[in-house]
Formats: structure tokens, C-alpha cells, sequence
């Protein structure tokens, strides 16, 4: 979700990034989001904390999904299968 959009919590002013993220591991202490994709976690997280203090609003996976479409091209990977092509 921090990669899309705003929490409500955060849009209210009762929480930030950082606080959210121990909430929810707290809460589901079997999952890590650290652990589950960690470079692209931080990334985003420093991005999104970052335009918040601009007071920017940004929806990063409009802007990641053009790399990963490039990504996907430039290695010759089908978008549905996950299957390299020829």
C-alpha cells in the first residue's frame, strides 16, 4: 500500500511510514515486509517519506511498472508466464 497510496492514519496526521510498518509486523509477526523485498521496501520507503516532507504525493508503481515492463522486454521474459522467450 505505501507504494500507491497514503494510509488514512497518515493522511489524518496519527502515524508515519515507520510506525505503520511496526504495526503491521506486530500484529503479523510471521511476515517481515524487511524480509519479503527488502531493496525494493527501503527504496520506496525512502522515496514516499521523502515526497511526503515535499508534500508531494507520488503513486510509485505507475513509475516502477514502466521498468519492469523494460526490465521484462530487455531479458526476453513473457509478462504472464514468467517464462524467457526463445
Amino acid at each position: 500500500m505505501w507504494m500507491m497510496e497514503d494510509h488514512p492514519k497518515i493522511k489524518l496526521g496519527t502515524a508515519n511510514l515507520d510506525s505503520l510498518v511496526h504495526e503491521w509486523e506486530s500484529r503479523d509477526p510471521g511476515h517481515s515486509i524487511d524480509a519479503d523485498i527488502v531493496t525494493v521496501n527501503r527504496a520506496a520507503f525512502m522515496i514516499r517519506s521523502l515526497c511526503r516532507e515535499l508534500g508531494l504525493s507520488i503513486v510509485l508503481t505507475d513509475v516502477w511498472h514502466l521498468y519492469a515492463l523494460d526490465f521484462l522486454e530487455r531479458e526476453r521474459i513473457d509478462l504472464e508466464t514468467g517464462e524467457r522467450i526463445g
